[in-house]
């Protein structure tokens, strides 16, 4: 049986081998350690891949020592039309799409998202988490959480399949909070949503911060504006979420240290409690303290955004200037 020194010795973290011993799949607990040796860098060869990917794998999903892997290439190949490379690659990336029943789970994604056997693989090849799931049933708690119909889903899903992974509550609590932050209502985010899945997954600062970023540019071109003398221009939210649902990938990040900058201040307010002071003056201290901290998350998230155009309110401004142009040739 292998120990935890030899598994280490094979390439193991000592966590790792501690962990993997825990578990009760893990089948090369029976090998020595010239046989785990010998596992380890057939498995390499076999995947085409250095051995320290192997124990990659190995750690993140133990079962995955108990598969006869020719055979779960060759099941890939034959289930969705994938080329060995390709197949080793998937199998490197999500260990545990080694131990599915390939035909069983294409079966399903076809059923599921009424799709054609060759669609059904290539959706499955982008995002191989999906061979593991209960297809119809996750489209069906999408479409609950979300109340849209089973074109939209379907739609939103063949475009960002990984939607199918996370956890419908918590998405529209997600998108919930997306709408306060930007003060629309949740019907025109699923709306947007539709049209740009990937927004579900970008963080609520990065929402901010593009919102912001949209707004400093429509304030730019009404300057403009203003300075010739002609009327403010004040687009409609529809308008400028669909700008956001064509430009995202150039929102703006908040700068950085946001975090750090409360985790600041927050060590700061224990540290004043615990000091050596009287309870009058500890207190006082405390109180300047948390004041440094705006009890608004909103407002304290923009406080940290970038000041300068950002190539996202570039494309707003952009953008709003050809309607412009567009309304008065009109």
């Amino acid at each position: 049986m292998a120990t935890a020194s030899e598994l280490v010795a094979a390439g193991f973290s000592p966590e790792a081998a501690k962990r993997i011993l825990e578990r009760r799949h893990a089948s090369f607990k029976s090998l020595s350690a010239t046989e785990l040796d010998h596992w380890l860098n057939q498995a390499a060869k076999t995947y085409g891949v250095a051995r320290a990917a192997i124990v990659h794998a190995c750690v993140a999903y133990p079962e995955f020592t108990g598969l006869n892997h020719e055979r779960v290439l060759r099941d890939i190949e034959q289930a969705y039309g994938a080329d060995r490379e390709r197949a080793a690659k998937l199998v490197m990336q999500v260990p545990r799409f080694a131990s599915v029943n390939h035909a069983k789970a294409r079966q399903k994604v076809e059923e599921g998202l009424k799709l054609t056997p060759e669609n059904a693989a290539k959706l499955v090849l982008s995002c191989p988490a999906l061979a593991g799931f209960d297809v119809k049933g996750r489209l069906a708690s999408l479409r609950r959480a979300l109340g849209v119909t089973l074109e939209q889903a379907l739609k939103m899903v063949l475009t960002q399949p990984s939607l199918l992974g996370r956890n419908p509550e918590r998405l529209k609590h997600r998108i919930t909070r997306f709408a306060d932050l930007l003060q629309v209502d949740f019907e025109s985010l699923v709306k947007l949503l539709e049209k740009a899945p990937r927004l579900a997954s970008l963080s609520s600062r990065r929402h901010v911060a593009a919102w912001e970023a949209a707004r400093n540019a429509v304030q730019r071109l009404n300057d403009v504006r203003q300075a010739r003398g002609e009327v403010p221009y004040v687009p409609s939210t529809g308008e400028l979420l669909e700008i956001y649902a064509k430009y995202y990938p150039l929102t703006p990040y908040p700068i950085r240290g946001l975090r750090r900058g409360e985790d600041w201040i927050k060590r700061r307010i224990v540290q004043a409690g615990q000091e050596k002071r009287s309870t009058r003056a500890r207190r006082a201290r405390t109180a300047a303290f948390r004041k440094a901290m705006p009890s608004n998350r909103t407002a304290r998230m923009l406080r940290f955004l970038h000041k300068k155009p950002s190539p996202f309110g570039r494309r707003v401004e952009g953008t709003l200037k050809r309607k412009l142009r567009l309304a008065r040739a009109a």
